[in-house]
C-alpha cells in the first residue's frame, strides 16, 4: 500500500491496540494483582502454565515482551520502507538477544530460546548462529568488541554498557534522520528518555557499586547535540557528585520532582528506584500526548513503541514487588499528582 494508506491503516491499528494497554487508568488493575499467577491471568491472552511464582515471574516477563515486539512489528510491516528511528527502537530487542547471546557464547552454548523474533528487521545476521562473530559482521557492532571466552564480569559489564551506548546512538541517527516535522514530534520524548536513563545510570552506579565520576562518566552515552555541541545527557551530570543523602543539594534542581521525597531537616536519602519509577511517568505522558497529537505521522509510531515499552515495564515492576513484597509508596507516587508532564 503506498505510504498515505499505510499511514491511516497504523493509526487504525495503533489505536486498537492502545486501548487494549494496561497503562493510563488500566495500570491500577495491575497493582490490584494478588499474585504473579493471577497477574499472568489478567495480562496474557492464552494459558498460564503451573509454575513457581519465581518462573512465572520469568514467563511473564518474556510473553509481554513478545507481544510488543509482534505489535510494533504489525505495524512497521504496513509499510514498504518503514522511518528510521522506528526501526532503530525495534533494534532494542536485538541488542537483547546479543547480551543474551554473548552469555551463551561464553558458556559454550548453542541454545537460541532466548532469542526475541525481530525479522524482517534484525540488524544482525542470527543465521549464523551460534558464531557470534559472523552474527554481529558487517553491523553497528564491531566483532573485536565481543568478550573473549574467560571473560570477568566487569567485561561482561563492558560490553553491556557498550550496546547500550551503541543502542541509544542508533536511536539518535534516526530521530536526525526524519524529515523535519517528523524530527520536531518526536526529538523531546527521544531526549527525554536519553537524560534520564543517563541520570538513573549515574544514581545506580554511585549508589550500588560506590563508583565515582571519572568511573562513571566513559560508561554513559556521548551523544553530541549538533546545535550546541554539547552532550544531550549533559542535564544529568549534576548526580556525578551531590551527597545522596543531603536533601537541601537536589531540592532546588530542574528534575527534583523525579527524586523521593525530601522534608528540610529530617533524615532523606536518594532512591534510585524511585527515580526511575518517576521517570518512566513522566516519560509516559509524553508519550500519550505525542500519540493523541500525531495522528498520520512517524510520531504515531515512536510514541505507541513508548506507551508499550511503559506497559512492559510497569507489568515487569508489579510481578518484582509481588516477588519480593508489595511497595505501596510507589502504588501511591504513580497514583498522585506529584510528578507534572
Amino acid at each position: 500500500m503506498d505510504r498515505n494508506t499505510a499511514a491511516d491503516f497504523v493509526y487504525a491499528k495503533a489505536c486498537g491496540m492502545y486501548s487494549k494497554t494496561f497503562v493510563g487508568k488500566r495500570t491500577k488493575e495491575l497493582f490490584d494483582a494478588r499474585s504473579i499467577s493471577e497477574l499472568c491471568h489478567l495480562v496474557l491472552e492464552e494459558d498460564v502454565p503451573l509454575l513457581p511464582e519465581s518462573q512465572l515471574a520469568e514467563f511473564l516477563e518474556e510473553k509481554v515482551a513478545e507481544n510488543l515486539v509482534k505489535d510494533f512489528i504489525k505495524l512497521l510491516s504496513a509499510y514498504s520502507k518503514p522511518d528510521p528511528l522506528s526501526l532503530a527502537l525495534l533494534s532494542k530487542y536485538d541488542f537483547a538477544n546479543l547480551k543474551t547471546a554473548a552469555h551463551e557464547f561464553l558458556h559454550d552454548s548453542e541454545d537460541s530460546s532466548f532469542m526475541f523474533d525481530i525479522s524482517p528487521y534484525s540488524i544482525f545476521n542470527w543465521n549464523k548462529w551460534p558464531n557470534l562473530h559472523e552474527v554481529v559482521q558487517g553491523s553497528c557492532v564491531s566483532p573485536s568488541l565481543i568478550p573473549e571466552k574467560g571473560a570477568s564480569i566487569e567485561d561482561i559489564q563492558n560490553w553491556d554498557s557498550t550496546l547500550d551506548r551503541i543502542y541509544y546512538q542508533l536511536v539518535w541517527d534516526g530521530l536526525q534522520a526524519l524529515p523535519s516535522a517528523d524530527r520536531k514530534a518526536c526529538e523531546k520524548l527521544i531526549r527525554c528518555e536519553m537524560i534520564f536513563q543517563n541520570l538513573v545510570w549515574i544514581l545506580r552506579l554511585r549508589t550500588y557499586f560506590n563508583l565515582r565520576t571519572k568511573d562513571i562518566k566513559p560508561l554513559l552515552l556521548n551523544i553530541q547535540d549538533e546545535k550546541t555541541k554539547e552532550p544531550v545527557c549533559k542535564p544529568a551530570y549534576f548526580a556525578f557528585d551531590k551527597h545522596l543523602d543531603e536533601w537541601a543539594l537536589w531540592k532546588d534542581w530542574e528534575f527534583a520532582w523525579l527524586l523521593n521525597p525530601g522534608e528540610e531537616g529530617m533524615p532523606w536519602v536518594l532512591d534510585p528506584r524511585w527515580v526511575e519509577f518517576s521517570a518512566q511517568k513522566y516519560v509516559y505522558k509524553l508519550a500519550r500526548k505525542m500519540f493523541r497529537e500525531s495522528a498520520f505521522t512517524t510520531g504515531i509510531l515512536v510514541s505507541f513503541f513508548k506507551i508499550k515499552q511503559l506497559e512492559e515495564y510497569m507489568i515487569h515492576f508489579v510481578a518484582e514487588n509481588l516477588r519480593v513484597g508489595s511497595d505501596n509508596s510507589f502504588k501511591a507516587e504513580f497514583f498522585g499528582e506529584r510528578v507534572n508532564a
